[in-house]
């Protein structure tokens, strides 16, 4: 059962396709007219279309980056495959220069080039033409900007291009020297900060080492000792850096051996001292011994001022980090403030061009082998499509198929207007079944009469016109002559309705192709 289905609708494609191009063909003049005429309009439209050209450049907007800007450190982030950073900061500078902080100047000039011309600029906006005339964006994956601008006007593409190119320099050098600008205010911020406090800590260290006879005889122990190593901290290219933000750069050495140490170690060799005479003298003498008692009150005299030198050198060298600390701040501040002036002195470097504005050699509207091609074929498919629709509507029946089968009667023969001879045989071959008193109707002389003429000749046919005409006939050897295309579905109703009329009379359909 599956299989019958496929092949019967296998057989209903077939058919519908076959009944399409037949379609095609039966109006070949409609759709080769309408196709030709399209084809030519198109051809004409290209001719006459005004040239749009188009021209465009490339720059590079990337400069080099701070290791501790936010965005290269989260551009460095990968969790699971996630990467943030990067593409948002790429759209966001599409979007910046694409505002009117930076085309606006270009757009006014523009419209000047435009009033020059006589053209109405009333209604121009900013978003509609760079919409419109400009494209403007990414290379993808990538810091390579391309700008296209496309108009009629060869010359206004190249002054337009070059003058967006200029806007960009000058704000890629605006955006660097305002980086300068805040680098430097912040750095004389700190600077004012840090010399207070390095003042506040170095005062506090010093009063407390001449307070407890500590250090050098000056009062400064220590300062010549400490070095500070800042070599890798500054980076010409890099002078916007927070300083507050790169502490590994900051790394105090301290000296082996403090001075503040060395006044005690006296003390404790005295100590050391006193304590091995006791362990000595203690087999010799008794315990209650003039000696003895003496040596164990030295010993315990001395213990006792060693105690609170300990938590005078634990301060001491609290003190002296902390002053160390803020001093090497302080030198790397002033260093930077100064780096940072001397780029402010130095002319920034723009983004960098790796192309000039230029115009392409081929214009971009109209391409004219596409646009006929494009109009013959869309008028093509539009005229084949009108033809479908027309035969659909105009109510005609072209197919035999159709005919033969909403008509209440059975097929007969077939006749065929190019082979006269078979016709011959076939009206014979009717007469001998049927006798010599055939009627055939041409209802409304539909079916040609050279050709009827020629039957009526060889064999004793009566051809009539009409079904009233077979009212007052005796003869029940009547057939309908019927040809595809000739026939409306309204006249093949009316047909059915005399077929039932005379049922009795009229004995079968022969088709005409």
């Amino acid at each position: 059962m599956n299989n019958n289905f496929s092949k019967n609708q296998e057989d209903n494609e077939e058919i519908n396709l076959s009944l399409i191009f037949k379609t095609f063909l039966r109006e070949k003049k409609l759709i080769f007219a309408i196709t030709i005429l399209s084809t030519i309009l198109g051809c004409f439209f290209s001719l006459v279309a005004k040239p749009i050209w188009r021209g465009g450049f490339e720059i590079v907007t990337n400069q080099p980056k701070n290791n501790l800007d936010n965005s290269s450190f989260l551009e460095n982030l990968n969790f699971g495959g996630l990467k943030f950073g990067g593409n948002d900061e790429n759209e966001t500078q599409k979007l910046i220069l694409k505002s009117e902080l930076v085309m606006l100047p270009v757009f006014e000039f523009v419209k000047e080039e435009y009033q020059k011309k006589g053209k109405d600029v009333s209604k121009m906006e900013l978003k509609e033409w760079i919409n419109t005339e400009l494209n403007i964006d990414y290379e993808e994956d990538s810091n390579v900007l391309f700008i296209r601008h496309r108009n009629n006007d060869k010359k206004l593409i190249l002054k337009t291009l070059n003058l967006i190119s200029q806007k960009y320099k000058e704000y890629s050098k605006r955006d660097i020297l305002k980086n300068i600008e805040r680098t430097i205010f912040y750095l004389e911020k700190q600077k004012e900060i840090l010399s207070e406090r390095s003042l506040k800590s170095m005062k506090r260290y010093n009063k407390f080492s001449i307070e407890n006879n500590l250090g050098n005889f000056d009062g400064f122990s220590g300062i010549g000792k400490y070095a500070v190593d800042n070599s890798n901290f500054f980076d010409n290219n890099n002078i916007s850096s927070s300083i507050l933000n790169n502490a590994e750069n900051f790394k105090i050495k301290v000296p082996e051996e403090s001075s503040a140490g060395q006044r005690y170690k006296i003390q404790f060799n005295k100590l050391e001292l006193y304590e091995a005479q006791y362990a000595e003298l203690s087999s010799k003498f008794k315990p209650n011994s003039d000696v003895l008692t003496n040596l164990k009150l030295k010993i315990e005299n001395i213990k006792t001022q060693l105690k609170r030198p300990n938590e005078i050198l634990i301060e001491y060298k609290n003190l002296l980090k902390i002053a160390k600390r803020d001093e090497s701040l302080l030198s790397q501040v002033e260093s930077n403030l100064e780096l940072a002036k001397l780029q402010q002195v130095n002319t920034p470097q723009a983004w960098e061009m790796i192309s000039t504005p230029k115009l392409e050699q081929k214009r971009i509207w109209p391409q004219r082998k596409k646009i006929v091609l494009f109009s013959s074929i869309f008028s093509l498919i539009i005229s084949m499509i009108i033809a479908l629709i027309k035969e659909k509507f105009s109510g005609i029946l072209y197919e035999k198929e159709f005919i033969v089968n909403r008509l209440n009667i059975n097929l007969v023969e077939n006749l065929l207007k190019n082979n006269p001879e078979l016709n011959k045989l076939l009206i014979k071959k009717l007469i001998a079944e049927k006798g010599q008193d055939l009627v055939f109707v041409n209802y409304k002389s539909k079916i040609d009469t050279s050709f009827l003429k020629k039957i009526i000749e060889i064999n004793p046919i009566t051809i009539v016109k009409d079904f009233e005409d077979i009212s007052t006939m005796k003869s029940k050897n009547i057939y309908i002559l019927i040809e595809e295309g000739k026939f409306l579905l309204k006249e093949i109703e009316i047909i059915n309705a005399y077929i039932q009329l005379y049922y009795e009379k009229i004995s079968g359909l022969i088709t005409v192709d």
